[in-house]
């Protein structure tokens, strides 16, 4: 049973059903539930979650994320120099139909694997 989260759940699922594009941010303190909150409404064919890699650098995290890709639309895995790469496999997939798609660890994606300009 998932306790204390009909709010939550209600909110979001009403963003999934809605006939519309919606973007939701989940944010707060670490082991609340987040991510079991976000795995929770995954259900349909075509739902995709993403979990970015702790301390990983910027091409560790656009390979992960491909890997994740493919293993869950079950298409060939394919390669991205960068992360506008990455989001046209993703675009590619999704392109019709309705999803709902997670970035959980969102800051993991982005922040920890950039990489500094001038870092050798």
């Amino acid at each position: 049973m998932f306790y204390g989260r009909t709010y939550e759940l209600s909110a979001i699922k009403k963003a999934i059903e809605s006939g519309k594009p919606e973007l939701g941010i989940i944010y707060g303190r670490r082991c609340i539930g987040k991510s079991e909150l976000l795995k929770k409404l995954i259900k349909r064919k075509g739902d995709l979650y993403f979990e970015g890699l702790q301390s990983a650098r910027t091409p560790k995290q656009i390979a992960h994320f491909l890997d994740q890709l493919s293993k869950q639309t079950y298409s060939p895995r394919i390669l991205a120099k960068d992360w506008s790469e990455a989001f046209d496999a993703l675009t590619h997939y999704i392109h019709k139909g309705k999803h709902y798609i997670v970035f959980d660890e969102f800051p993991l994606h982005v922040y920890l694997g950039r990489e500094k300009k001038h870092e050798k």
